[in-house]
């Protein structure tokens, strides 16, 4: 009698081991649930039911630098890749440079997976496959095994898709010297999703295996289901090696809109002090950029969240978010030039440079002024809605920069403005909106110290954040979303977690 679906071949009442394609016996409910989960047991067909999508627009891409090296003559690469066919897409890569780097690839006008290997600024294409993939809907394995130590070249690199041993339009194996210590698995930065940080791919990607030190053949990551003959993802199950790692990419993406405001510069008794990076996905973000995108993030994965404070005579510390990092706000000096930062500071007097805003952030400080004789003024600081004036003459500060204003905590604050600068004869510049060491303003402060900054959280009501113990936060309720203010982290190491 079927069981769930399984057609049967019971042969006995005494159940044998089983395996992906057999799963002779009778069985019950719970010994069947428990083989499926360790990935003993025949599937019906082939499910991914998670991915992570690589959108080329939002320069969506995985990177990581591995501690140390590892085995860079054997290693595997296994994939579930869904390509939409209408751009190259880079699945994984390791880099030193533009010039020196390695890069598995589908190749889009030529519609086939190639590797490539770049040798200062040489690229080489080692495999590029005689397969031709064009279906859009489709859901591809591949798996790319690296062994140099072989003897016999066009064993160094082996290449399967859906399981098959690949054969190529080109074959540059030969080039690949025995015991040959490549990119991959070196300390050095790993892409998936890209080849540079840049030539973003278009796909989507789930069940992605890096194994360090064994170069293995698709049976360990899928098999051939017999009822339905599709190729079929299971679970590996063998090691991993120092470097190696799984990525399942089947946590549920929640939709996370954000306010990272950094601390603003403070103590800048002239220059203008500059206002805190500032970052949003919602309204307008520093700098005159517009929102950026929410960031879909996975359930039950701890995230960094740090607030920062205030500068002390000197630059506002940053906010973290994940990867949003908003710079703290930039220091104006009494002469010379001042700090970039998330805004930049006003520029001291003697002509005195302003400081560099971040793109994204915030804006410029001001330059100082001095005539030579009699006549000295400072520039303004840097905010985050506008740069700071410079210093005039005669003796007359520049006016600091504006601030932004947002209403995603529920209450229209204006953050992260800069400070006019000081002038000897008609007085400082006015300060931006959003300036002064207020509190989780962010804003730049012509006292110690600058405003500390703020992240505010804004998530569906259906789901709960989490944090650490180091976090003051607070939460509210409303219109089906959940808003939290986190207003101090005691360490750079506080997280926030989803559920």
């Amino acid at each position: 009698m079927p069981i769930h679906g399984y057609p049967g071949n019971v042969i006995t009442a005494n159940p044998t081991a089983p395996t992906v394609n057999s799963a002779s016996g009778v069985w019950t409910t719970e010994q069947q649930l428990v083989n499926q989960a360790a990935g003993r047991w025949p599937m019906a067909a082939t499910q991914i039911s998670r991915s992570l999508r690589f959108n080329s627009a939002d320069s969506a891409y995985l990177n990581r630098t591995p501690a140390s090296a590892s085995n860079r003559k054997t290693w595997t690469w296994s994939g579930w890749v869904k390509l939409t066919v209408t751009a190259d897409a880079r699945f994984f890569a390791a880099r030193v440079d533009n010039n020196n780097r390695f890069v598995i690839v589908y190749n889009f006008t030529q519609f086939n997976l190639q590797v490539s290997n770049v040798v200062s600024g040489t690229n080489t294409v080692w495999t590029a496959t005689n397969a031709l993939l064009r279906d859009p809907s489709a859901w591809y394995h591949f798996v790319v095994a690296f062994d140099s130590t072989q003897a016999t070249a066009t064993n160094r690199l082996k290449v399967y898709i859906n399981g098959v041993e690949q054969t190529f339009s080109t074959d540059n194996r030969s080039s690949i010297t025995q015991n040959y210590d490549g990119y991959v698995n070196n300390n050095i930065e790993h892409y998936i999703g890209s080849a540079t940080g840049s030539n973003y791919a278009d796909c989507y990607l789930s069940e992605v295996n890096f194994i360090d030190g064994l170069a293995l053949t698709p049976a360990y990551f899928g098999f051939n289901n017999s009822d339905t003959g599709a190729w079929t993802p299971k679970q590996y199950t063998g090691a991993y090696g120092t470097n190696g790692f799984f990525l399942p990419f089947n946590k549920e993406g929640v939709s996370v809109d954000f306010l990272v405001v950094a601390g603003g510069a403070g103590g800048s008794i002239r220059g203008g002090a500059g206002g805190g990076g500032y970052r949003t996905s919602v309204g307008t973000s520093g700098g005159g950029a517009s929102a950026e995108s929410a960031l879909v993030i996975s359930t039950g994965v701890a995230y960094t969240v740090t607030v920062g404070a205030g500068g002390s005579s000197g630059n506002g510390s940053n906010s973290v978010l994940s990867g949003i990092t908003s710079i703290g706000g930039g220091f104006g000096p009494i002469t010379g030039n001042a700090n970039s930062g998330g805004s930049g500071g006003g520029g001291g007097t003697s002509n005195g440079l302003g400081g560099a805003g971040t793109t994204g952030q915030g804006f410029a400080g001001g330059r100082g002024f001095t005539d030579g004789s009699s006549f000295t003024s400072c520039g303004g600081g840097g905010g985050a809605g506008s740069a700071g004036a410079n210093g005039g003459n005669p003796g007359a500060g520049g006016n600091g920069g504006n601030g932004v204003t947002s209403s995603i905590s529920g209450s229209s604050i204006t953050y992260a403005g800069g400070t006019g600068g000081w002038g000897d004869t008609y007085g400082s510049g006015s300060n931006g909106t959003g300036s002064g060491n207020t509190a989780n303003r962010g804003g730049g402060s012509s006292t110690s110290p600058g405003g500390s900054g703020v992240v505010i959280i804004k998530i569906p009501d259906t789901y709960t954040a989490t944090f650490s113990g180091g976090v003051t936060q607070t939460s509210s309720t409303s219109g089906g979303f959940k808003t939290y203010i986190v207003t101090a982290t005691s360490t750079t190491s506080e997280t926030v977690t989803f559920s």
